[in-house]
């Protein structure tokens, strides 16, 4: 894996409050499925700025870029997003 660390972005810089987010997520899957995303969108949450580059995201190994871009698509549909974060996906 490329040591290149990830962009540094703050939770607050995409505007998203955990607790709003995971209450949203709690109502619509199932706990272990809901913690996963969490942790992903967590961890991933700065390639949902589209400054951030999402060919990044190949460096990861198939088994967790599928799981990042599943829980950044979440996020991006919790905040009203999607179409925009899946163009960018289509152009990488």
């Amino acid at each position: 894996m490329d040591p290149r660390p990830l962009p540094y972005q703050t939770l607050a810089d995409i505007d998203l409050n955990l607790n709003e987010y995971d209450k949203w997520l709690r109502a619509k899957f199932s706990s272990s499925y809901r913690s996963a995303m969490f942790c992903y969108a967590k961890k991933y949450h700065a390639y949902l700025n589209p400054e951030s580059n999402l060919r990044d995201l190949e460096l990861l190994s198939p088994e967790v870029k599928s799981s990042a871009v599943k829980a950044l698509i979440l996020v991006s549909k919790y905040k009203g997003t999607y179409k925009q974060f899946k163009e960018r996906l289509a152009e990488n």
